[in-house]
């Protein structure tokens, strides 16, 4: 029977060599707007109101998890 996994998948799990954040090349936000996202819930600020900025990149659901953390 053959190996189910690989060696270089192995070593993919072991190290987590996956490209986090926005060295993933199917991000839409980069680190700088989750931050900034963020900061605006602290500030206060009304989840629709902040989303509007964002509603070309990704979607409210996507947003929302953001949003939450």
């Amino acid at each position: 029977m053959p190996e189910v996994f690989t060696e270089e998948n192995k070593n993919f799990h072991k190290h987590n060599t996956s490209n986090n954040g926005s060295k993933n090349g199917r991000s839409r936000l980069n680190e700088n707007d989750v931050y900034q996202i963020r900061l605006r819930r602290k500030n206060g600020e009304n989840i629709r109101e902040v989303y509007k900025d964002y509603s070309n990149k990704i979607t409210y659901g996507s947003f929302t998890n953001v949003w939450t953390y």
